[in-house]
């Protein structure tokens, strides 16, 4: 009994802990749902357990939270290894940037956005007859992690990754990279060319949240000030008593987000 509750204790410093406890549990849950899911449905053969938290829009009105808990839910290996390590790639780095608390509002919002987009696609558009669709089925990372990667994009426009592994390419093309892939991936796959511009609604979302994070007066004086010192060098002049102003406010509002908003260990 005390050895279980050493490990739990471990497991939630793990977690909770750290300058990013909503990224390590999004994946801690994902691998909790994968592996609950394989017992269950193929060692058990008592089926899915986890239907319940996936979205659908045939079904939502009987599950509405499903428009939110779809990602907590992994069904393959492959989406819960490649998708799991992308998030803990541009989802640890965009919470240690943002604190924990806007973040998770963040990734909220990407998912909202993203399930309530396609239900309202998929409602509207075999009523006005342009094209008859099936119910959209959502579940895993890969929809939200797009919004999650066009933010990263925008805030990193010269970041350097490395797509599949291999070819070098700047997040500013990646992020288109992004929207194509979140359009084609749901037009093709559910054979519905127009049902892809309402699954574009999650990474619309992100672009606007992570612009409106760089246009924040704080985020915008520290850009201006880091180029201006870069570009003076040593002859840098003495700061104004406006910016030495400014410059103590910036320092207090780092030190209230790490007092007040940072997870305590």
């Amino acid at each position: 009994m005390h050895e279980l509750q050493h490990q739990l204790r471990r497991l939630r410093r793990a977690l909770w802990g750290s300058p990013e406890p909503v990224t390590r549990t999004l994946l801690a849950i994902n691998a909790l749902t994968f592996l609950t899911f394989f017992l269950s449905a193929y060692v058990l053969k008592l089926g899915n357990p986890w239907a319940w938290l996936t979205f659908s829009t045939s079904g939502l009105l009987g599950k509405p939270w499903t428009l939110l808990t779809y990602p907590l839910v992994t069904y393959d290996p492959l989406t819960l290894l490649f998708a799991g390590y992308w998030l803990w790639v541009v989802g640890g780095t965009l919470e240690r940037s943002w604190t924990s608390p806007v973040f998770l509002r963040f990734v909220a919002g990407v998912t909202l956005a993203t399930s309530l987009s396609l239900w309202v696609g998929g409602w509207l558009l075999p009523a006005i007859g342009l094209e008859p669709t099936r119910a959209v089925v959502l579940s895993g990372l890969w929809l939200p992690l797009a919004g999650l990667t066009v933010a990263w994009c925008r805030l990193n426009p010269e970041q350097i990754v490395l797509l599949g592994f291999v070819l070098p390419i700047p997040g500013r093309v990646l992020l288109w990279i992004t929207i194509a892939l979140v359009y084609f991936g749901v037009a093709m796959g559910w054979r519905a060319p127009w049902l892809g511009l309402f699954a574009l609604a999650g990474v619309g979302y992100a672009y606007l949240f992570a612009e409106r994070r760089l246009r924040s007066p704080l985020t915008v004086y520290a850009r201006t000030i880091a180029r201006r010192d870069r570009a003076q060098g040593e002859r840098a002049r003495p700061p104004t008593p406006l910016e030495r102003a400014i410059d103590w406010l910036l320092l207090y509002w780092e030190r209230a987000k790490r007092r007040y908003l940072r997870p305590r260990r």
